[in-house]
């Protein structure tokens, strides 16, 4: 079964390059009107996410402190000044879901079936079904985003 969520991941993955590659680091945080989140705000967001489910794994944080702020929900509240560049959180997200990737693919059936914190136990019960949802349903409710700004943009969206 393990194999077959891996390829829904790559999947996720390959469709966010795909989508963020070709945006001008200068329309990051452009905000087109009637959407409240733009591509900086939805990355923020889903590096933030990454690395407090890291920790919940029993990681350590690799972010800097500050943008602990983007894990609430990715609109465009924070200054476009606020954000980090498109180079340090397009870094950041690929190197967040690598590690929680490799915990998914190294972890044993007793460390995923790791109850996940009081607070989220109820819908998210276990940090294997944590890790499997950040990567898929997670990632791609915001990439949903993603091609919904860029279609705002006039740039094209790929399948």
């Amino acid at each position: 079964m393990r194999e077959y969520v891996m390829c829904a991941i790559g999947l996720n993955g390959e469709y966010a390059k795909m989508h963020l590659a070709d945006i001008p680091a200068e329309q990051w945080t452009v905000q087109p009107e009637g959407l409240n989140m733009h591509p900086a705000s939805i990355v923020a967001h889903l590096v933030a996410c990454n690395d407090f489910i890291l920790v919940g794994a029993g990681g350590q944080p690799t972010l800097p402190e500050a943008w602990a702020k983007f894990a609430d929900c990715p609109d465009a509240a924070a200054e476009a000044a606020d954000y980090p560049s498109k180079d340090e959180l397009m870094s950041a997200f690929e190197s967040t879901r690598a590690r929680l990737i490799e915990i998914l693919q190294q972890a044993a059936p007793e460390q995923l079936a790791e109850p996940t914190e009081e607070k989220m136990r109820e819908i998210i019960p276990t940090q294997g079904a944590l890790l499997v949802m950040s990567l898929t349903i997670h990632d791609a409710i915001h990439l949903g985003q993603l091609a919904a700004w860029r279609k705002a943009m006039g740039l094209p969206i790929h399948i």
